[in-house]
Order: C-alpha cells, then sequence, then structure tokens
C-alpha cells in the first residue's frame, strides 16, 4: 500500500501486520484500536489521525507527519521513531513494553525508545552515568572578574584531570 491515499478512512480495529505504509496519505484516518504491528509509515502523513489505543509494535515511523494526530493509549513497543514530526499531537499512555513485561508507559512518543532502552541496556545506563559524574554545567551572566575566577577554576579542574591519568599510566 505504497503511496496509498488512505486519508479520512475508517480504519477503527483493523488488523494491518507488516504492511509496507510508507508515502501513504492518512491524514484525518481514524486508526483507533488498529492492530499495526511491524507497519512501515515512513514518509507517511498521519496528521490529525486518530491513533487511540493502537497498537504500533515494532513500527517504523521516520520522516513521518503526525502533526495534530492523536496517540494516547497506544503499544509502541520496538517502535523506530526517527525525524517524527508531532506538533500539537496529543501523546498520552504510551506503552513502552512488551506484553509479559510490566507496564511502563510515557507521554513522548520520540523518546519512548530512548526510555526503553535506558531501561533494558546496561551499557547505556553506565554511559549516561558516567557523563553525568563527570560533566559540570555552569549557567549565567559573568563579569569580567567572575570569568577569571572561572579560567583558574577551568585550569584547576585539567591539571587535576592530567595528573589523575599520569597516576593511572
Amino acid at each position: 500500500m505504497w503511496r496509498a491515499n488512505l486519508s479520512e478512512a475508517v480504519l477503527y480495529r483493523a488488523k494491518v501486520t507488516e504492511a509496507d505504509l510508507s508515502q501513504a496519505n492518512l491524514s484525518d484516518t481514524n486508526l483507533s484500536e488498529a492492530e499495526l504491528d511491524g507497519v512501515d509509515f515512513t514518509e507517511a502523513k498521519l496528521a490529525r489521525a486518530d491513533l487511540t489505543k493502537a497498537e504500533l509494535i515494532r513500527a517504523t515511523l521516520v520522516k513521518t507527519n503526525c502533526s495534530e494526530a492523536i496517540l494516547t493509549n497506544c503499544r509502541v513497543y520496538g517502535i523506530s521513531a526517527w525525524n517524527v514530526q508531532l506538533d500539537r499531537a496529543k501523546q498520552e499512555n504510551l506503552v513502552i513494553t512488551d506484553y509479559d513485561e510490566p507496564t511502563i508507559m510515557v507521554d513522548n512518543l520520540k523518546i519512548a525508545q530512548f526510555i526503553y532502552l535506558l531501561l533494558n541496556n546496561e551499557e547505556i545506563r553506565d554511559a549516561i552515568d558516567t557523563i553525568a559524574k563527570k560533566a559540570v554545567l555552569i549557567l549565567g551572566r559573568f563579569t569580567f572578574e567572575r570569568k577569571v575566577v572561572l579560567a583558574r577554576l577551568c585550569t584547576i579542574l585539567l591539571s587535576n584531570k592530567q595528573r589523575e591519568q599520569a597516576e593511572k599510566a
């Protein structure tokens, strides 16, 4: 169904699995409670589509236009969401876990896969933990005098880091 025009269609409770709906026009379509497992929505138009309670397991949403779409109570486990347009989309209770796992929900499609990855990938958690421990964020407006203090602090921290690296070697 590549490039199909299904705008304004009523696909309530439809079962469409492993279909190629890339570049399809599904604007204003009712896809509520539809099973859309493994469907490829790459570059598709889902603007103003109703996806309430849709099953989007392993669906691909790459460069998909979901502006003003309703994405509530959807299961998005295994979704691939990259460069999705979600302007004014309603996103609530997106289930990011599989059926046999404890239910975890988020309210943002773009971060759904990231949160799942954080929960289930120890290496990613360790990397983020390391970055958080070593990063320092300094915000504010600094006068010339304060900038001098910050420059000195930077010099000391770099010196300490070099000393630690020398001790490890």
